[in-house]
This record gives C-alpha cells, structure tokens and sequence, in this order.
C-alpha cells in the first residue's frame, strides 16, 4: 500500500466524508451548488467573450470585467470547494 493509498483511505473514512454519505440531502446539495458554481463560472466567461466582439464594432463595456470577475472567481470556488467534498466520500475510487 502507497502513501497515497493510506492518505485517500483516511480522507475518506474522516467524518466529513462519513457525513457526505449517511446524511440523506447533503451530497445532493453539495452536487448542485457544485453544478451553480461550474455554470456560474462558465456563465461568466461566456460574457466576457462575448464582449471581446462588442469592443471591436466600437462598443465600450467598460466596467464589465470588474463586475464579472469577481462572479466567475466566485463560481470557480464554488466548485473547487464542492468538487473536494464529493471526492472525500469515496476517495481510493477515484
């Protein structure tokens, strides 16, 4: 058995990831604000691109990157966060 193998296994038998199976709602909710952060994230970068065509026909968005960012970087943690605590309810399968 490797490092890794001991790490995961204690990653998922830690109460976090116990909590994550037994609790009847909580994967599911930590799988749909996994699945709002990713659509934030990418919702996000679909304005910011979208904007790239607007600035080059002589539009001004200005501000809008200082307004998106921050929800994308919101959406992006949203994720990351949510993602981790799936993992940690089955960890050596993954």
């Amino acid at each position: 058995m490797t490092l890794l193998d001991t790490l995961l296994g204690e990653l998922q038998g830690s109460g976090l990831a116990q909590a994550m199976r037994q609790a009847r709602w909580l994967y599911p909710a930590v799988n749909t604000a996994h699945i709002l952060g990713l659509a934030t994230l990418y919702g996000s970068l679909v304005v910011l691109h979208l904007r790239a065509p607007a600035d080059a026909a002589g539009a001004t968005a200005a501000g809008l990157d200082k307004l998106v960012t921050p929800v994308a970087a919101s959406g992006f943690a949203i994720a990351v966060v949510s993602g981790v605590l799936m993992f940690t309810t089955d960890a050596v399968k993954y």
